[in-house]
C-alpha cells in the first residue's frame, strides 16, 4: 500500500499517491452524497405520507 498517513500528511509521498488519494476521496464523497440523498428522500417521503 502506497498511501500511508505519515507520508501524505507532511507531503513526502510520491506523486502517484496523491493521484490515487484524490480518486479515493472523490469516490468516498460520491458515496456519502448518494447515501445522504437517499436518506433525505426517504425522510421526505415519510413526512409526506403522514
Amino acid at each position: 500500500m502506497r498511501k500511508q498517513f505519515h507520508d501524505i500528511i507532511p507531503g513526502s509521498s510520491i506523486h502517484e499517491v496523491y493521484q490515487d488519494s484524490e480518486k479515493q476521496y472523490q469516490e468516498a464523497d460520491r458515496l456519502l452524497n448518494e447515501t445522504r440523498d437517499t436518506l433525505l428522500s426517504q425522510l421526505v417521503k415519510e413526512t409526506d405520507d403522514h
